[in-house]
């Protein structure tokens, strides 16, 4: 379940950076620029340490998370009986959180509706500021964080470099 969950989310993760390399093409000359300058001449990431350097790259990611997540919903459900913002759970009571309203809460991020992967670069990481990356959690939170999120992001700033490196994506045309 892990590999083809973490397969099928990682996947469209990049289909939806793909759409948005289309729609912003400013996004894809800088996506294009950092993976000429970190791949080089290379096809493929140089070496291992190299996914580090994509910083745009995983900005660029996080901001597509936000906007478009794979998995807007968690579900669990409390092992004892607890009280969450003044209402009474008790034990086995099914729980579903809906993790994609964060990521498009106005208070939580200026421009929230706005597409724009420089917020991860630069923002003050402040509630006050309209930057609040805990109000953010595509991998879901606490123990039950996803345990593949490394992974993906590793394969998600990989994919992208090398397809900023040898590609420049484009809406198709309409034929007359």
């Amino acid at each position: 379940t892990l590999v083809v969950a973490g397969t099928e989310t990682t996947a469209t993760t990049l289909a939806w950076m793909m759409h948005f390399l289309t729609d912003y093409p400013a996004v894809q000359r800088t996506v294009q620029q950092e993976a000429d300058a970190v791949l080089g001449e290379a096809l493929l990431l140089p070496e291992f340490q190299a996914h580090e350097r994509l910083r745009y790259i995983e900005a660029m990611a996080y901001e597509t998370l936000r906007l478009k997540s794979v998995a807007p919903v968690l579900s669990l459900e409390p092992l004892q009986a607890v009280e969450v913002g003044g209402l009474h759970l008790p034990a086995g009571t099914a729980v579903f959180l809906l993790t994609r309203y964060g990521g498009l809460h106005a208070p939580a991020f200026a421009n929230a509706d706005q597409f724009q992967p420089e917020r991860w670069l630069t923002a003050s990481q402040e509630p006050h500021t309209g930057h609040t990356p805990q109000a953010f959690m595509p991998f879901g939170g606490g123990p039950r964080v996803c345990p593949g999120r490394h992974l993906a992001l590793l394969e998600i700033r990989t994919v992208m470099a090398m397809l900023g490196r040898n590609f420049t994506l484009t809406t198709p045309v309409d034929a007359p």
